[in-house]
Protein backbone atom coordinates (compact mmCIF):
# COMPACT_ATOMS: atom_id res chain seq x y z
CA UNK A 1 0.00 0.00 0.00
CA UNK A 2 2.76 2.35 0.80
CA UNK A 3 4.48 1.43 -2.37
CA UNK A 4 1.37 2.27 -4.35
CA UNK A 5 1.09 5.72 -2.78
CA UNK A 6 4.67 6.55 -3.46
CA UNK A 7 4.40 5.40 -7.07
CA UNK A 8 1.40 7.67 -7.72
CA UNK A 9 3.20 10.66 -6.27
CA UNK A 10 6.15 9.87 -8.46
CA UNK A 11 4.02 9.84 -11.57
CA UNK A 12 2.39 13.11 -10.53
CA UNK A 13 5.82 14.74 -10.23
CA UNK A 14 6.86 13.46 -13.65
CA UNK A 15 3.69 14.89 -15.28
CA UNK A 16 4.17 18.29 -13.68
CA UNK A 17 7.77 18.42 -14.92
CA UNK A 18 6.76 17.58 -18.50
CA UNK A 19 4.05 20.27 -18.55
CA UNK A 20 6.52 22.81 -17.18
CA UNK A 21 9.06 21.93 -19.87
CA UNK A 22 6.49 22.34 -22.65
CA UNK A 23 5.36 25.75 -21.26
CA UNK A 24 8.95 26.97 -21.06
CA UNK A 25 9.53 25.91 -24.67
CA UNK A 26 6.48 27.70 -25.99
CA UNK A 27 7.30 30.85 -24.03
CA UNK A 28 10.84 30.89 -25.41
CA UNK A 29 9.64 30.43 -29.02
CA UNK A 30 7.07 33.22 -28.67
CA UNK A 31 9.64 35.62 -27.27
CA UNK A 32 11.97 34.86 -30.19
CA UNK A 33 9.20 35.57 -32.72
CA UNK A 34 8.18 38.80 -31.00
CA UNK A 35 11.76 40.01 -30.92
CA UNK A 36 12.19 39.37 -34.64
CA UNK A 37 8.95 41.23 -35.49
CA UNK A 38 9.86 44.27 -33.41
CA UNK A 39 13.29 44.48 -35.01
CA UNK A 40 11.84 44.29 -38.52
CA UNK A 41 9.31 47.02 -37.81
CA UNK A 42 11.89 49.30 -36.21
CA UNK A 43 14.39 49.21 -39.00
CA UNK A 44 14.26 47.75 -42.52
CA UNK A 45 18.02 47.12 -42.59
CA UNK A 46 19.22 43.54 -42.08
CA UNK A 47 19.35 42.59 -38.45
CA UNK A 48 22.52 40.93 -37.21
CA UNK A 49 21.66 38.39 -34.60
CA UNK A 50 23.69 38.51 -31.39
CA UNK A 51 24.75 35.64 -29.31
CA UNK A 52 22.13 34.52 -26.93
CA UNK A 53 22.49 32.23 -23.97
CA UNK A 54 21.58 28.71 -24.80
CA UNK A 55 18.37 27.49 -23.31
CA UNK A 56 18.68 25.51 -20.16
CA UNK A 57 17.94 21.92 -20.84
CA UNK A 58 15.62 20.19 -18.42
CA UNK A 59 16.78 16.78 -17.47
CA UNK A 60 14.22 14.19 -18.25
CA UNK A 61 12.88 12.21 -15.37
CA UNK A 62 14.19 8.80 -14.69
CA UNK A 63 10.93 7.18 -15.76
CA UNK A 64 9.38 9.57 -18.35
CA UNK A 65 5.86 8.78 -19.46
CA UNK A 66 5.37 8.09 -23.15
CA UNK A 67 4.49 11.48 -24.69
CA UNK A 68 4.99 13.43 -27.98
CA UNK A 69 8.19 15.53 -27.85
CA UNK A 70 7.70 19.27 -28.01
CA UNK A 71 9.02 20.96 -31.15
CA UNK A 72 10.65 24.33 -30.91
CA UNK A 73 10.60 26.51 -34.07
CA UNK A 74 14.03 27.05 -35.53
CA UNK A 75 15.53 30.49 -35.19
CA UNK A 76 16.07 32.48 -38.42
CA UNK A 77 19.59 32.76 -39.84
CA UNK A 78 21.68 35.48 -38.37
CA UNK A 79 22.23 37.30 -41.71
CA UNK A 80 18.57 37.35 -42.86
CA UNK A 81 16.00 39.78 -41.43
CA UNK A 82 12.80 38.37 -40.13
CA UNK A 83 9.87 39.57 -42.30
CA UNK A 84 6.75 40.80 -40.51
CA UNK A 85 3.81 38.45 -40.70
CA UNK A 86 1.26 39.16 -43.42
CA UNK A 87 -1.98 40.78 -42.24
CA UNK A 88 -4.97 38.51 -41.94
CA UNK A 89 -7.26 38.50 -44.95
CA UNK A 90 -10.15 40.97 -44.78
CA UNK A 91 -13.62 39.59 -44.45
CA UNK A 92 -15.11 42.41 -46.61
CA UNK A 93 -16.12 41.28 -50.04
CA UNK A 94 -14.05 42.85 -52.77
CA UNK A 95 -15.97 45.30 -55.05
CA UNK A 96 -16.68 43.85 -58.43
CA UNK A 97 -17.78 46.46 -61.04
CA UNK A 98 -20.91 45.61 -62.96
CA UNK A 99 -20.11 45.19 -66.62
CA UNK A 100 -21.73 47.87 -68.77
CA UNK A 101 -22.55 47.14 -72.36
CA UNK A 102 -22.31 50.23 -74.56
CA UNK A 103 -24.58 50.05 -77.57
CA UNK A 104 -23.44 52.41 -80.29
CA UNK A 105 -26.13 54.89 -81.26
CA UNK A 106 -26.37 55.61 -84.95
CA UNK A 107 -25.50 59.21 -85.59
CA UNK A 108 -28.10 61.49 -87.14
CA UNK A 109 -27.33 62.19 -90.75
CA UNK A 110 -26.07 65.71 -91.15
CA UNK A 111 -28.13 68.13 -93.20
CA UNK A 112 -26.28 68.96 -96.39
CA UNK A 113 -25.20 72.56 -96.75
CA UNK A 114 -26.79 74.29 -99.72
CA UNK A 115 -24.61 76.91 -101.36
CA UNK A 116 -25.72 80.29 -102.74
CA UNK A 117 -29.06 80.60 -100.96
CA UNK A 118 -29.32 84.35 -100.23
CA UNK A 119 -27.57 87.13 -102.10
CA UNK A 120 -26.03 90.04 -100.18
CA UNK A 121 -26.12 93.09 -102.47
CA UNK A 122 -25.26 96.75 -101.94
CA UNK A 123 -28.04 99.13 -100.82
CA UNK A 124 -28.33 102.75 -101.92
CA UNK A 125 -28.78 105.72 -99.59
CA UNK A 126 -32.38 106.34 -100.65
CA UNK A 127 -33.50 102.85 -99.63
CA UNK A 128 -31.68 103.20 -96.32
CA UNK A 129 -33.34 106.53 -95.52
CA UNK A 130 -36.85 105.24 -96.19
CA UNK A 131 -36.43 101.96 -94.25
CA UNK A 132 -37.77 101.43 -90.73
CA UNK A 133 -35.14 100.82 -87.98
CA UNK A 134 -35.37 97.46 -86.22
CA UNK A 135 -34.30 97.15 -82.58
CA UNK A 136 -31.73 94.36 -82.18
CA UNK A 137 -30.13 93.01 -79.06
CA UNK A 138 -26.31 93.21 -78.85
CA UNK A 139 -26.04 89.45 -79.36
CA UNK A 140 -28.29 89.51 -82.43
CA UNK A 141 -26.48 92.50 -83.93
CA UNK A 142 -23.09 90.83 -83.42
CA UNK A 143 -24.37 87.62 -85.01
CA UNK A 144 -25.62 89.47 -88.09
CA UNK A 145 -22.35 91.40 -88.41
CA UNK A 146 -20.43 88.12 -88.30
CA UNK A 147 -22.63 86.66 -91.06
CA UNK A 148 -22.58 89.52 -93.55
CA UNK A 149 -19.11 90.92 -92.73
CA UNK A 150 -16.98 88.03 -91.48
CA UNK A 151 -13.61 88.84 -90.28
CA UNK A 152 -13.05 92.36 -90.34
CA UNK A 153 -13.40 95.67 -92.03
CA UNK A 154 -16.70 97.46 -92.16
CA UNK A 155 -18.59 97.46 -95.40
CA UNK A 156 -21.17 99.70 -96.96
CA UNK A 157 -24.89 99.25 -96.44
CA UNK A 158 -26.09 95.87 -97.63
CA UNK A 159 -29.45 94.43 -98.68
CA UNK A 160 -30.85 90.89 -98.32
CA UNK A 161 -34.22 90.05 -99.88
CA UNK A 162 -36.50 87.34 -98.49
CA UNK A 163 -39.09 86.07 -100.95
CA UNK A 164 -42.59 85.77 -99.49
CA UNK A 165 -43.14 82.68 -97.36
CA UNK A 166 -39.48 81.72 -97.03
CA UNK A 167 -38.14 83.51 -93.95
CA UNK A 168 -39.70 81.20 -91.34
CA UNK A 169 -38.78 78.11 -93.34
CA UNK A 170 -35.19 79.27 -93.61
CA UNK A 171 -35.10 80.08 -89.88
CA UNK A 172 -36.17 76.50 -89.16
CA UNK A 173 -33.36 75.22 -91.41
CA UNK A 174 -35.73 73.48 -93.82
CA UNK A 175 -33.66 72.02 -96.63
CA UNK A 176 -36.50 72.38 -99.13
CA UNK A 177 -36.65 76.15 -98.72
CA UNK A 178 -32.88 76.47 -99.07
CA UNK A 179 -32.82 74.35 -102.23
CA UNK A 180 -35.69 76.35 -103.72
CA UNK A 181 -33.87 79.63 -103.16
CA UNK A 182 -30.56 78.27 -104.42
CA UNK A 183 -31.88 78.22 -108.00
CA UNK A 184 -33.09 81.81 -107.96
CA UNK A 185 -31.02 84.69 -109.27
CA UNK A 186 -30.41 87.95 -107.45
CA UNK A 187 -31.81 91.08 -109.00
CA UNK A 188 -30.22 94.50 -109.18
CA UNK A 189 -26.55 95.06 -108.56
CA UNK A 190 -24.14 92.13 -108.48
CA UNK A 191 -24.06 90.52 -105.03
CA UNK A 192 -21.23 91.23 -102.64
CA UNK A 193 -21.41 87.69 -101.29
CA UNK A 194 -23.66 84.63 -101.19
CA UNK A 195 -24.95 83.08 -97.96
CA UNK A 196 -25.25 79.32 -97.73
CA UNK A 197 -28.11 77.52 -95.97
CA UNK A 198 -26.45 77.66 -92.52
CA UNK A 199 -25.75 81.40 -92.69
CA UNK A 200 -29.19 82.07 -94.16
CA UNK A 201 -30.89 80.17 -91.31
CA UNK A 202 -28.95 82.15 -88.69
CA UNK A 203 -29.70 85.45 -90.43
CA UNK A 204 -33.43 84.71 -90.74
CA UNK A 205 -33.85 83.44 -87.17
CA UNK A 206 -32.14 86.47 -85.61
CA UNK A 207 -34.08 88.98 -87.68
CA UNK A 208 -37.43 87.24 -87.05
CA UNK A 209 -36.56 87.13 -83.33
CA UNK A 210 -36.09 90.91 -83.35
CA UNK A 211 -39.36 91.41 -85.24
CA UNK A 212 -41.28 89.10 -82.86
CA UNK A 213 -39.77 90.73 -79.74
CA UNK A 214 -40.65 94.19 -81.02
CA UNK A 215 -44.22 92.94 -81.49
CA UNK A 216 -46.24 90.68 -79.21
CA UNK A 217 -43.49 88.37 -77.98
CA UNK A 218 -41.79 91.12 -75.98
CA UNK A 219 -44.94 91.74 -73.89
CA UNK A 220 -46.15 88.19 -73.30
CA UNK A 221 -43.93 87.60 -70.27
CA UNK A 222 -45.25 90.80 -68.65
CA UNK A 223 -48.82 89.77 -69.48
CA UNK A 224 -48.24 86.41 -67.77
CA UNK A 225 -46.89 88.22 -64.71
CA UNK A 226 -50.02 90.38 -64.51
CA UNK A 227 -52.22 87.31 -64.91
CA UNK A 228 -50.45 85.55 -62.05
CA UNK A 229 -51.04 88.55 -59.80
CA UNK A 230 -54.72 88.65 -60.82
CA UNK A 231 -55.19 84.93 -60.16
CA UNK A 232 -53.49 85.25 -56.76
CA UNK A 233 -55.89 88.10 -55.89
CA UNK A 234 -58.98 85.96 -56.48
CA UNK A 235 -61.14 85.43 -53.38
CA UNK A 236 -60.64 82.29 -51.36
CA UNK A 237 -64.05 80.93 -52.37
CA UNK A 238 -63.50 77.75 -54.41
CA UNK A 239 -64.43 77.98 -58.09
CA UNK A 240 -64.60 74.26 -58.75
CA UNK A 241 -62.02 72.57 -61.00
CA UNK A 242 -61.48 75.69 -63.12
CA UNK A 243 -59.11 77.60 -60.84
CA UNK A 244 -56.41 74.89 -60.37
CA UNK A 245 -56.42 74.18 -64.10
CA UNK A 246 -56.15 77.89 -64.84
CA UNK A 247 -53.10 78.21 -62.57
CA UNK A 248 -51.38 75.16 -64.10
CA UNK A 249 -51.88 76.35 -67.68
CA UNK A 250 -50.78 79.85 -66.75
CA UNK A 251 -47.56 78.48 -65.21
CA UNK A 252 -46.70 76.61 -68.44
CA UNK A 253 -47.56 79.60 -70.60
CA UNK A 254 -45.28 81.88 -68.54
CA UNK A 255 -42.36 79.46 -68.84
CA UNK A 256 -42.77 79.03 -72.60
CA UNK A 257 -43.09 82.78 -73.17
CA UNK A 258 -39.81 83.45 -71.33
CA UNK A 259 -38.03 80.67 -73.19
CA UNK A 260 -39.23 81.94 -76.56
CA UNK A 261 -38.21 85.51 -75.74
CA UNK A 262 -34.75 84.61 -74.42
CA UNK A 263 -33.81 81.78 -76.84
CA UNK A 264 -35.87 82.52 -79.92
CA UNK A 265 -33.26 81.54 -82.57
CA UNK A 266 -32.95 78.16 -80.83
CA UNK A 267 -36.59 77.31 -80.11
CA UNK A 268 -37.99 78.41 -83.48
CA UNK A 269 -36.47 75.33 -85.09
CA UNK A 270 -37.57 72.87 -82.38
CA UNK A 271 -40.70 70.98 -83.31
CA UNK A 272 -41.03 69.63 -79.75
CA UNK A 273 -41.24 73.15 -78.32
CA UNK A 274 -43.93 74.19 -80.79
CA UNK A 275 -45.89 71.02 -79.97
CA UNK A 276 -45.77 71.79 -76.24
CA UNK A 277 -47.04 75.31 -76.90
CA UNK A 278 -49.85 73.89 -79.02
CA UNK A 279 -50.81 71.41 -76.28
CA UNK A 280 -50.90 74.20 -73.71
CA UNK A 281 -53.06 76.30 -76.02
CA UNK A 282 -55.53 73.40 -76.27
CA UNK A 283 -55.64 73.17 -72.46
CA UNK A 284 -56.29 76.92 -72.20
CA UNK A 285 -59.07 76.57 -74.76
CA UNK A 286 -60.70 73.87 -72.61
CA UNK A 287 -60.56 76.14 -69.54
CA UNK A 288 -62.13 78.95 -71.54
CA UNK A 289 -64.95 76.73 -72.82
CA UNK A 290 -65.68 75.50 -69.29
CA UNK A 291 -66.20 79.09 -68.18
CA UNK A 292 -68.48 79.83 -71.13
CA UNK A 293 -70.65 76.83 -70.19
CA UNK A 294 -71.19 78.32 -66.73
CA UNK A 295 -73.00 81.31 -68.25
CA UNK A 296 -76.27 79.47 -68.81
CA UNK A 297 -76.98 78.58 -65.12
CA UNK A 298 -76.27 82.16 -64.05
CA UNK A 299 -78.55 83.58 -66.72
CA UNK A 300 -81.24 81.11 -65.68
CA UNK A 301 -81.06 82.51 -62.14
CA UNK A 302 -81.35 86.11 -63.34
CA UNK A 303 -84.47 85.72 -65.50
CA UNK A 304 -86.95 85.11 -62.63
CA UNK A 305 -85.56 88.08 -60.70
CA UNK A 306 -85.90 90.45 -63.63
CA UNK A 307 -89.44 89.33 -64.42
CA UNK A 308 -90.79 88.99 -60.85
CA UNK A 309 -94.01 91.00 -60.25
CA UNK A 310 -92.76 92.12 -56.83
CA UNK A 311 -89.22 93.01 -55.71
CA UNK A 312 -89.08 92.57 -51.96
CA UNK A 313 -86.69 91.20 -49.36
CA UNK A 314 -86.38 87.75 -50.91
CA UNK A 315 -85.67 89.19 -54.36
CA UNK A 316 -83.07 91.62 -52.96
CA UNK A 317 -81.20 88.81 -51.19
CA UNK A 318 -81.34 86.60 -54.30
CA UNK A 319 -80.16 89.47 -56.53
CA UNK A 320 -77.27 90.20 -54.16
CA UNK A 321 -76.09 86.57 -54.17
CA UNK A 322 -76.52 86.34 -57.95
CA UNK A 323 -74.52 89.48 -58.67
CA UNK A 324 -71.67 88.33 -56.44
CA UNK A 325 -71.50 84.98 -58.23
CA UNK A 326 -71.80 86.75 -61.55
CA UNK A 327 -68.87 89.02 -60.73
CA UNK A 328 -66.66 86.09 -59.69
CA UNK A 329 -67.55 84.11 -62.81
CA UNK A 330 -66.96 87.13 -65.02
CA UNK A 331 -63.53 87.60 -63.45
CA UNK A 332 -62.58 84.00 -64.23
CA UNK A 333 -63.97 84.38 -67.75
CA UNK A 334 -61.83 87.48 -68.30
CA UNK A 335 -58.65 85.78 -67.02
CA UNK A 336 -59.31 82.67 -69.12
CA UNK A 337 -59.73 84.83 -72.23
CA UNK A 338 -56.49 86.72 -71.56
CA UNK A 339 -54.60 83.45 -71.05
CA UNK A 340 -56.00 82.13 -74.32
CA UNK A 341 -54.76 85.28 -76.06
CA UNK A 342 -51.25 84.85 -74.58
CA UNK A 343 -50.91 81.32 -75.92
CA UNK A 344 -52.42 82.26 -79.28
CA UNK A 345 -49.90 85.08 -79.73
CA UNK A 346 -47.08 82.82 -78.55
CA UNK A 347 -47.98 80.27 -81.22
CA UNK A 348 -48.02 82.97 -83.86
CA UNK A 349 -44.68 84.32 -82.65
CA UNK A 350 -42.95 80.97 -83.19
CA UNK A 351 -44.56 80.65 -86.62
CA UNK A 352 -47.42 78.23 -85.90
CA UNK A 353 -50.94 79.00 -86.97
CA UNK A 354 -54.13 77.59 -85.43
CA UNK A 355 -54.52 73.82 -85.60
CA UNK A 356 -57.40 72.27 -87.57
CA UNK A 357 -60.64 73.07 -85.79
CA UNK A 358 -59.12 75.99 -83.86
CA UNK A 359 -59.11 78.56 -86.62
CA UNK A 360 -62.04 80.55 -85.25
CA UNK A 361 -61.35 79.96 -81.54
CA UNK A 362 -60.08 83.49 -80.92
CA UNK A 363 -62.79 85.07 -83.06
CA UNK A 364 -65.51 83.14 -81.22
CA UNK A 365 -63.96 84.11 -77.90
CA UNK A 366 -64.20 87.77 -78.85
CA UNK A 367 -67.86 87.29 -79.82
CA UNK A 368 -68.66 85.48 -76.57
CA UNK A 369 -66.98 88.13 -74.44
CA UNK A 370 -68.84 90.90 -76.23
CA UNK A 371 -72.16 89.09 -75.71
CA UNK A 372 -71.43 88.57 -72.01
CA UNK A 373 -70.50 92.23 -71.55
CA UNK A 374 -73.68 93.42 -73.28
CA UNK A 375 -75.94 91.03 -71.38
CA UNK A 376 -74.43 91.91 -68.00
CA UNK A 377 -74.75 95.61 -68.75
CA UNK A 378 -78.44 95.12 -69.56
CA UNK A 379 -78.96 93.04 -66.40
CA UNK A 380 -77.26 95.70 -64.29
CA UNK A 381 -79.51 98.43 -65.72
CA UNK A 382 -82.67 96.43 -65.07
CA UNK A 383 -81.61 95.44 -61.56
CA UNK A 384 -80.94 99.07 -60.68
CA UNK A 385 -84.47 99.92 -61.70
CA UNK A 386 -85.94 97.04 -59.70
CA UNK A 387 -83.87 97.89 -56.63
CA UNK A 388 -85.03 101.51 -56.71
CA UNK A 389 -88.62 100.33 -56.39
CA UNK A 390 -88.00 97.54 -53.87
CA UNK A 391 -90.40 97.37 -50.91
CA UNK A 392 -90.02 95.28 -47.79
CA UNK A 393 -92.71 93.67 -45.65
CA UNK A 394 -94.10 95.96 -42.92
CA UNK A 395 -93.95 93.30 -40.22
CA UNK A 396 -90.20 92.62 -40.67
CA UNK A 397 -87.37 94.79 -39.37
CA UNK A 398 -86.13 97.15 -42.03
CA UNK A 399 -82.50 97.37 -40.91
CA UNK A 400 -81.33 94.20 -42.65
CA UNK A 401 -83.44 94.94 -45.72
CA UNK A 402 -81.98 98.42 -46.16
CA UNK A 403 -78.42 97.12 -45.61
CA UNK A 404 -78.89 94.51 -48.37
CA UNK A 405 -80.29 97.16 -50.73
CA UNK A 406 -77.29 99.42 -50.07
CA UNK A 407 -74.82 96.55 -50.74
CA UNK A 408 -76.61 95.60 -53.97
CA UNK A 409 -76.66 99.24 -55.10
CA UNK A 410 -72.89 99.50 -54.46
CA UNK A 411 -72.16 96.35 -56.48
CA UNK A 412 -74.29 97.50 -59.39
CA UNK A 413 -72.64 100.91 -59.51
CA UNK A 414 -69.10 99.50 -59.36
CA UNK A 415 -67.21 99.72 -62.70
CA UNK A 416 -67.31 95.93 -63.10
CA UNK A 417 -67.35 96.10 -66.89
CA UNK A 418 -63.88 97.71 -67.28
CA UNK A 419 -61.99 94.42 -66.97
CA UNK A 420 -64.12 92.55 -69.46
CA UNK A 421 -63.91 95.46 -71.91
CA UNK A 422 -60.12 95.29 -71.78
CA UNK A 423 -60.30 91.53 -72.33
CA UNK A 424 -62.55 92.07 -75.36
CA UNK A 425 -60.03 94.53 -76.83
CA UNK A 426 -57.15 92.07 -76.32
CA UNK A 427 -59.04 89.20 -77.91
CA UNK A 428 -60.15 91.26 -80.91
CA UNK A 429 -56.61 92.50 -81.45
CA UNK A 430 -55.23 88.95 -81.19
CA UNK A 431 -57.75 87.76 -83.77
CA UNK A 432 -56.14 90.14 -86.30
CA UNK A 433 -52.53 89.17 -85.45
CA UNK A 434 -50.33 87.14 -87.78
CA UNK A 435 -46.98 85.36 -87.69
CA UNK A 436 -43.86 87.56 -87.98
CA UNK A 437 -43.18 86.53 -91.57
CA UNK A 438 -40.70 88.63 -93.53
CA UNK A 439 -41.76 89.47 -97.07
CA UNK A 440 -39.45 92.42 -97.42
CA UNK A 441 -35.81 93.43 -97.63
CA UNK A 442 -33.38 93.64 -94.74
CA UNK A 443 -30.89 96.49 -94.84
CA UNK A 444 -27.75 95.96 -92.78
CA UNK A 445 -24.95 98.40 -91.99
CA UNK A 446 -22.02 96.59 -90.28
CA UNK A 447 -19.96 98.74 -87.92
CA UNK A 448 -17.22 97.58 -85.55
CA UNK A 449 -18.37 94.05 -84.76
CA UNK A 450 -22.04 95.10 -84.61
CA UNK A 451 -24.56 96.35 -87.13
CA UNK A 452 -27.67 98.44 -87.64
CA UNK A 453 -30.68 96.76 -89.23
CA UNK A 454 -33.64 98.29 -91.01
CA UNK A 455 -36.70 96.83 -92.74
CA UNK A 456 -37.80 97.94 -96.17
CA UNK A 457 -40.76 96.90 -98.27
CA UNK A 458 -38.80 97.46 -101.48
Amino acid sequence: MLYGMNDAAWWWAIGIAVVAAIAVGFTFARSRRGAGRDDADRDEAPVVATAEPAPVAVAPPARPPPSRPATTPAAPPASVATAPPSPPPSRAKAYEPVPVTVVPTPSRPSVPVVERVLAVAPADDGAWSSAVPLAMSPVQAAALATIVAPGSADRNRLRVRFPAGTALRLARAEAGAARALATSESSGAPPVQWLDSVAAASLASNVIAAVATAGDLGTLADECRDLKAAVAALPSKPFGPAEPRLKAVLQDASRYAREARDNYPSVIGKLAFRERVGTTFAAALDVWRDQVVRAEPLQARSRPLLSAPRFGEVQVEAALALWRDLGEWQRLLELSARLLVVLHLLRLSVGDGPAPGEGDAIASAATSLRAVADENADAATRLKAREAGAKGDPYVGRGEFEASRATLRTLLERPWHDGIERAVDRVEKAARAASPELAESILIAPAGGSCEVRLSAG
